[in-house]
């Protein structure tokens, strides 16, 4: 009997050390899986392999709204101002390294190696450092231009495979920008309104571009006589200014660009609401 139990003890022992290295081998191959696993995703250059869960990405883009959103923060942006992290999300990305403007190509090449992402993610703008990139981490240059923010948002959807998370936030977007037109117009009544950019070399007054689309698009607040409501922008001299003649104007300046604007003649409507 005793000789029994010690070989049933000896057995119950070998059983139990071969399911154990069983389960470690399968822990071992999960974690191996999960470290190559990847995904086909097309892009402005074909198609490539990306990690299916990237950990560290380098936004270069400009998507680094659209990646918060979908909860994934990058260790990489160039969503900046003047060098530094646009300052509405800047909060949200503490220890996150700014390295260049997502509307050029003069990035710290150097410092997106340094952060040694799995994934990098490039616009048009970009194109010509591509392969050095490339040689970094598996890049993806988007096929959506900068300025076209919603076919842009949902192309990064596409890419991390969150369109169902696109669609939802979509859907609470449009209701917000609804609710907002109705708040905004009980007060502009039949005012109109103008988006304009001041440039050090140029003015520029928009239509579906970038903010543009954002007022007359999703806002549908009244665009003044004359605003490129079809297309993304007209360029126009100083004099030709005034004849806009808005009740609201948005603006955005660069360079000596905010000088520039101070120097636009006024006229009545802009006397009585100087800026938005």
């Amino acid at each position: 009997m005793k000789n029994f139990k010690m070989a049933l003890l000896a057995m119950v022992l070998v059983v139990t050390s071969v399911l154990f290295a069983a389960c470690s081998n399968k822990e071992e191959e999960k974690k191996a899986d999960a470290k190559t696993e990847e995904r086909t995703v097309k892009h402005a250059k074909g198609e490539i392999k990306i990690p299916a869960n990237p950990k560290k990405i380098a936004d270069l883009s400009g998507s680094t709204e659209e990646l918060l959103i979908f909860g994934m923060k990058p260790v990489i942006t160039a969503n900046t101002s003047q060098e530094k992290i646009d300052a509405h999300i800047e909060k949200k990305l503490k220890d996150v390294k700014p390295v260049g403007s997502a509307w050029g190509d003069k990035i710290n090449i150097e410092a997106v190696a340094a952060a040694k992402p799995d994934l990098i993610l490039v616009n048009n703008r970009q194109e010509k450092i591509y392969d050095q990139l490339s040689k970094i981490a598996p890049t993806v240059m988007l096929n959506t231009p900068l300025d076209q923010w919603r076919p842009k948002f949902e192309e990064v959807g596409q890419i991390f495979g969150k369109e169902k998370e696109t669609k939802e936030w979509f859907k609470k977007y449009d209701e917000k920008a609804s609710k907002l037109h109705d708040k905004i117009v009980a007060k502009t009544g039949e005012a109109t309104f103008m988006k304009m950019a001041a440039y050090p070399n140029a003015f520029r007054v928009y239509g579906d571009y970038g903010y543009g689309s954002v007022i007359f698009n999703d806002l549908k607040l009244p665009a003044v006589k004359g605003t490129p409501t079809d297309k993304p922008l007209v360029q126009v001299q100083k004099e030709a200014l005034i004849d806009y003649n808005p009740d609201y104007l948005f603006v955005f300046t660069t360079g000596d660009g905010s000088q520039r604007f101070e120097r636009i003649p006024r006229r009545i409507n802009l006397e009585k609401h100087e800026r938005c």
